[in-house]
């Protein structure tokens, strides 16, 4: 365990993706999307992993549009 001698606790870390996807897919197919992400998260934060205490989660939800809203200028002409 690697100890910050500033706090004396111990250096966690700990990643969360949350990624909405389109409402009406079929829960297999939902199943099969966070398969694919926590295999690709297993291996892009391996070294996180082996590195000391440390974790991650994937959490998928359906975007709801009567519960959005949003602001950007991302697409100026």
């Amino acid at each position: 365990m690697t100890a910050d001698s500033r706090r004396g606790a111990s250096l966690n870390r700990f990643v969360q993706i949350n990624v909405k996807i389109a409402p009406g897919r079929p829960e297999a197919v939902v199943a099969g999307i966070r398969d694919s992400l926590v295999d690709a998260a297993s291996i892009a934060l391996a070294p996180m992993l082996a590195a000391g205490p440390s974790g991650f989660q994937v959490e998928i939800s359906e975007f709801r549009r009567e519960l959005t809203a949003s602001r950007n200028n991302m697409m100026q002409p």
